[in-house]
């Protein structure tokens, strides 16, 4: 199943979080730590679940980009260049 994550840039470094996956969330220095962290979280946020018998959430959550917008918006995600109080939004495969 494929995830949308948002990663936001804040002063000292980014978080990220799943729309669909509420409670998952993961910080880290640079883009690529965030998404490996990220993934972990994931990844023991749905151990969580199966264990206590709670359903993983479908995931439904389209970004809110205009297709226009998107390349210069991965340019950012790829690059470690997300601006200061931008949004970055990454498919993660779960």
């Amino acid at each position: 199943m494929q995830y949308w994550v948002v990663i936001e840039r804040g002063k000292n470094n980014y978080s990220a979080y799943a729309p669909d996956v509420p409670g998952c969330i993961a910080t880290g220095r640079t883009i690529e730590e965030i998404k490996e962290e990220f993934g972990k979280a994931l990844k023991f946020h749905f151990e969580g679940l199966v264990e206590d018998g709670i359903p993983i959430p479908i995931p439904r959550y389209k970004p809110p980009i205009h297709w226009r917008m998107r390349k210069r918006i991965n340019q950012y995600c790829h690059r470690d260049k997300i601006p200061y109080g931008k949004d970055c939004y990454v498919p993660v495969f779960a």
